[in-house]
């Protein structure tokens, strides 16, 4: 399980398929901003 972006292969297709697989998925520019500011391996806390 991961925190990703759209990318390019499922560019304009994520409105209508499950691309996401049990990850937290994010708008490319979400996950750009995100990458910026916590390094890989960067605990994240999910609420509700």
């Amino acid at each position: 399980m991961g925190l990703h972006g759209e990318g390019e292969r499922w560019k304009g297709d994520s409105v209508s398929i499950n691309w996401t697989y049990g990850c937290i998925a994010l708008d490319d520019d979400q996950i750009e901003f995100l990458a910026e500011r916590a390094p890989a391996g960067t605990p994240v806390i999910i609420r509700p």
